[in-house]
């Protein structure tokens, strides 16, 4: 009996998924923790620019289409993992709220040393877009007291970015994204 126990009991702590096991959230919301190898690795966090790219028909002709991108400088986040399920650990002021509203995760297009993503597009005759265009489709739920498991099935190599807004206070300050790298 002492043996079937031993073995059950082993058994069952083997079988649990990673998201069972319990690790420290961020300290600060909009950090965001990747685990990996069964460790959390706090992913890079840099001070997003927004610029505004306009197609050579607007400046020629008056007509056409501007482009609102976020930026950040360097072509590769110096935290990487491989592609697959990934599974992110992200702060945000409370858990309360539906992720989905306040949890952005994209991918990145990387140009002249710096990593963009198109964020709102305006055209004359077409009106104005805003969104993240580049947007990554996740799964999130509640984890500790203000985070959440953000798990990305089958992420593709490349460049990623996560943004995470305050739903109590949307004043328009600069944004802070946390990049991680996928090979």
């Amino acid at each position: 009996m002492k043996k079937l126990f031993i073995t059950l009991t082993v058994f069952l702590s083997l079988s649990f998924p990673l998201c069972s096991q319990s690790f420290n959230e961020p300290e600060f919301i909009g950090d965001a923790f990747l685990i990996k190898n069964n460790e959390t690795v706090p992913v890079n966090k840099t001070l997003a620019t927004f610029t505004a790219k306009a197609n050579a028909t607007m400046y020629i002709f008056g007509v056409g289409t501007i482009k609102g991108r976020v930026e950040i400088p360097g072509t590769k986040a110096s935290v990487r993992t491989e592609s697959g399920n990934i599974q992110l650990i992200v702060r945000a002021i409370d858990n309360q709220s539906d992720p989905l509203s306040i949890i952005s995760i994209f991918k990145f297009e990387t140009k002249k040393n710096k990593r963009r993503a198109d964020v709102s597009k305006a055209g004359t005759f077409s009106g104005a877009e805003l969104g993240n265009f580049n947007a990554v489709d996740f799964n999130a739920k509640k984890y500790g007291t203000s985070s959440y498991l953000v798990s990305i099935p089958a992420a593709a190599p490349g460049e990623y970015g996560i943004t995470v807004s305050n739903p109590n206070n949307r004043d328009g300050k600069s944004i802070v994204v946390s990049s991680f790298g996928v090979d």
